[in-house]
């Protein structure tokens, strides 16, 4: 069941990488605040499950390579780019 727990951990990191593709219709507090919290549950999981760091990577390449204009939006550790206050 641990197992099983760490996998569905790790999915789940996976699956905030993709949600933080999605995150450009608000507005810019909401998204400072999004793309953090979402930061720093994928590198609680990383750390947690190093040897899931896998899906996680692979996932991430995939949202960089499906999206390019995403990553002119923010960087992939959360942090938002070209932010107006």
């Amino acid at each position: 069941m641990d197992n099983n727990l760490r996998e569905i951990e790790c999915e789940l990191a996976a699956l905030k990488i993709v949600t933080k593709s999605l995150l450009c219709a608000l507005n810019d507090k909401q998204r400072r605040d999004m793309l953090g919290n979402i930061s720093l549950v994928i590198e609680d999981t990383s750390s947690r499950y190093p040897h899931h760091n896998e899906v996680i990577n692979l996932t991430e390449q995939y949202v960089k390579k499906t999206y390019p204009s995403i990553n002119s939006l923010y960087d992939f550790n959360g942090f938002p780019t070209n932010l107006t206050s």
